[in-house]
């Protein structure tokens, strides 16, 4: 469904690229939708999490505000997520 309806889109990324802050440990090369049906490579720098990039992260957040995450791709990438997430919480 992702191809059909083009996501993620360039357009998106661009626009989270100018507001985030965090980068990725190291960067990646990365599939983005001109329009539905339309795909072009894209380095990706800053931190923007994508499924299809990063792999499925379960984020539990109990009442007491503290998170905590996992991944099937790699545990430090769901710690990075963590720090993250907390570092925006400041």
């Amino acid at each position: 469904m992702t191809w059909y309806y083009g996501h993620p889109r360039k357009q998106t990324i661009d626009l989270l690229s100018l507001k985030i802050p965090y980068t990725r440990p190291k960067p990646i090369t990365a599939l983005v939708a001109e329009k539905s049906k339309v795909f072009r490579s894209a380095r990706i720098v800053k931190a923007i999490y994508g499924p299809a990039w990063d792999g499925n992260v379960k984020i539990t957040a109990p009442p007491q505000r503290q998170s905590s995450s996992s991944s099937r791709r790699s545990e430090a990438k769901a710690n990075k997520l963590d720090e993250l997430i907390n570092a925006m919480r400041r």
